[in-house]
């Protein structure tokens, strides 16, 4: 076994809290990629630890443990979920979605037929929210994407606004898990060492955005409230935001089942044995 340990992150502003004291010691590469494709390194075996959507967990539930303590969540708007239209909610017929947000397309259809009584057909597209206009008649745009659009588009349905004001809990975006076999206190530890949420660090990483010009339009203070309005843990509440968030996905033909959700407590390591355990700083 390899005794690097290699993780898989979303590629995204948001997720940058849990991931910015990540990378920089001596044992952990951190890779960072769509959402589909951090899933498919996951099963793949090309990453130990994964950060993973709610959609991309039930498809390996059986084999994953959630990491503790640790999650992206939003209790409101959020403005990371987005759907742009041309015209009225009613006139929406066709959705366009870039395949890489399943989670985010499962929570579209929630939304559109349980709040608005509709079952847009969904039309694979990636690109901009003009490309994906040209194919039909509303766009989703998940994370940087919805982000960007927000200076220029700011009309738009927010998708975790929605879910909040329907079920009284959080959306939950993703969180950190593994195979049991792969999960250790040192491992969980590590990840725990690489958030960074604080105020200060939430500055730095709004201020690092405006300067590389990541989202034209927005200024640090935009940066800034936008990372503000996450929040970085998993607790209860968010978990429960999950369960019920499965339980409609199961409900609308999305799952073939509701799956279990385990979270690592420690007593699941068979031996104390760790390739990680000296190599983390």
């Amino acid at each position: 076994m390899s005794d690097i340990l290699h993780i898989g992150a979303w590629d995204s502003f948001a997720l940058l809290p849990l991931v910015e004291g990540l990378g920089r010691g001596e044992g952990v590469a951190l890779e960072m990629h769509a959402p589909a494709h951090v899933a498919f390194h996951l099963r793949d075996r090309l990453t130990t630890v994964a950060f993973l959507s709610p959609i991309d967990f039930a498809k390996d539930s059986s084999n994953l443990l959630l990491v503790p303590d640790l999650g992206l969540w939003s209790n409101g708007g959020s403005g990371a979920v987005t759907v742009h239209f041309r015209s009225g909610i009613p006139d929406i017929e066709t959705l366009a979605v870039d395949p890489a947000f399943a989670t985010e397309a499962v929570l579209a259809k929630i939304i559109f037929s349980e709040e608005f009584d509709a079952n847009p057909q969904i039309v694979p597209v990636s690109g901009s929210v003009e490309q994906m206009l040209a194919h039909a008649d509303a766009a989703l745009l998940v994370g940087d994407a919805a982000l960007r659009e927000s200076a220029y588009h700011p009309d738009a349905l927010d998708l975790t606004e929605s879910w909040v004001q329907m079920t009284e809990l959080p959306f939950l975006h993703g969180f950190w898990c593994a195979r049991e076999e792969d999960l250790s206190h040192e491992v969980v530890d590590a990840l725990r060492a690489g958030k960074r949420n604080d105020e200060e660090s939430l500055a730095a990483i709004a201020d690092r955005a405006a300067r590389e010009k990541r989202f034209p339009g927005l200024t640090n203070d935009a940066l800034r409230m936008h990372l503000e309005g996450f929040s970085y843990d998993l607790s209860g509440d968010a978990i429960d935001g999950m369960r019920e968030f499965l339980r409609f996905a199961y409900f609308h033909g999305v799952l073939p089942d509701v799956p279990d959700i385990r979270v690592y407590t420690g007593e699941e390591e068979s031996n104390g044995n760790n390739p990680f355990a000296d190599r983390q700083n």
